[in-house]
């Protein structure tokens, strides 16, 4: 069994992973390390931490008070922990799909809907988007579509990837 120190040490190599110098005195960077967290958690980083729907997004309070305990840890990187190849790969999404350190509301709701989708995986979008205005009815709709695409982005098995499906892409690739 893991210990919460173990868990955390995950979070500072995900944070120097992406060139982060977080500092936990700063409310962005505490948003910014939850939804990291989050993200790496359900794309495959095997972290302890529990994640419920919070004001702005998936949060742990266990993870606060790692970041909050270990602050020094966290702004200077000191961890031993290296992400290995499969954990590296399967946080990759997040870098392609996501501007962590940009918009905070597209954050927010990319990272909600993954949070949903997660938890709810046989809604359609429909119900999806449903649940998500309950939870975040001052997103822009304009931030709820880009957070929706992110988060199909991030959460897409080259397995759904049919011929049939590639052909079309191809297709709409080809249209200028």
């Amino acid at each position: 069994m893991r210990t919460m120190g173990e868990d955390f040490d995950k979070v500072i190599a995900l944070a120097n992973h992406f060139g982060l110098n977080p500092n936990v005195d700063l409310y962005n960077w505490r948003f910014i390390i939850q939804k990291l967290t989050f993200l790496a958690q359900v794309l495959g980083i095997d972290t302890s931490y529990v994640f419920t729907p919070y004001a702005a997004g998936p949060y742990a309070t266990t993870l606060a008070s790692d970041y909050y305990n270990h602050r020094e840890q966290l702004s200077s990187g000191r961890t031993d922990y290296q992400l290995n190849q499969t954990e590296i790969q399967s946080v990759q999404r997040i870098n392609e799909y996501t501007n962590l350190e940009g918009n905070m509301a597209r954050l927010e709701s990319a990272s909600t809907f993954v949070y949903i989708i997660h938890k709810n995986p046989s809604l359609d979008d429909n119900e999806i988007n449903r649940v998500f205005r309950n939870y975040k009815p001052y997103i822009t709709k304009k931030d709820r579509i880009l957070g929706l695409n992110q988060a199909k982005q991030l959460l897409f098995k080259e397995e759904y990837l049919t011929e049939e499906i590639k052909e079309e892409m191809d297709l709409w690739d080809g249209i200028e």
